[in-house]
C-alpha cells in the first residue's frame, strides 16, 4: 500500500519556520499550530508543565511562582526519614499541589495564539482538560498566579482578566492583600 506523506510549514517563533510531516490526515492534527493535544507527565512550576511526548508547556497570562524549595528531611540511623508534623505548609507547595492535582496523568486540549514559542523554547499555550476547564483562567481564580497579558497573545485576555478580578474580589491567594 502506497502511503501519502503530508508536510506542513509551522511557525515556531518570529522568524524561525520549520516542517512537521505526517503520514495521513488524522495524526497531523496533533501537530496543528491552532489546536493540539497531549497527556501531561508532571507540573515543572505553576505555569509550566510538560507533557508525555516531551514538550514543554508554558501557560499563556501567568506568572509563574518557583516550585516549593525541597527540604532536607532528618533522618535516623538506619537513614529512614523522620517526619515531623508542620503545621505551616508553604505557599508555593499550595500552589503546586492544586496545579499538579489540576493536571497531572490528565489529557488536555491546547490552544496557541500569535506567539507560538518563547524565547527559552517552551510552546505556549491556552490548556483546557476534557470536562472544559480553562486551566490557566482557573489558576488565576484561585489567587496561584498573577496575570500577565502580552500584546502577541490576547486571544483569551479577557477572560484571564475576568479570573483575575474575581481572585481579588474575594481576596484569594496572592490577591489576597
Amino acid at each position: 500500500m502506497n502511503k501519502k506523506i503530508i508536510c506542513i510549514p509551522l511557525l515556531l517563533s518570529f522568524m524561525a519556520t520549520s516542517s512537521v510531516c505526517a503520514q495521513d490526515s488524522k495524526s497531523l492534527f496533533q501537530f496543528s499550530k491552532e489546536k493540539s493535544q497531549g497527556t501531561v507527565e508532571n507540573v515543572i512550576n505553576s505555569a509550566t508543565f510538560r507533557l508525555v511526548d516531551g514538550r514543554k508547556i508554558r501557560l499563556i497570562g501567568l506568572i509563574p511562582i518557583d516550585k516549593p524549595p525541597r527540604k532536607d528531611l532528618p533522618r535516623n540511623e538506619y537513614n529512614i526519614i523522620i517526619e515531623k508534623d508542620d503545621p505551616i505548609i508553604p505557599f508555593e507547595q499550595t500552589v503546586y499541589d492544586f496545579i499538579s492535582d489540576l493536571v497531572t496523568k490528565k489529557d488536555v486540549r491546547l490552544e496557541f495564539d500569535n506567539l507560538y514559542q518563547d524565547s527559552d523554547g517552551y510552546v505556549l499555550a491556552y490548556v483546557f482538560l476534557k470536562d472544559g476547564t480553562f486551566v490557566n483562567a482557573e489558576i488565576i481564580r484561585q489567587g496561584f498566579s498573577d496575570l500577565r497579558n502580552t500584546p502577541s497573545n490576547t486571544k483569551y485576555a479577557q477572560e484571564l482578566r475576568t479570573a483575575y478580578l474575581e481572585a481579588k474580589k474575594e481576596k484569594r491567594g496572592l490577591q489576597g492583600n
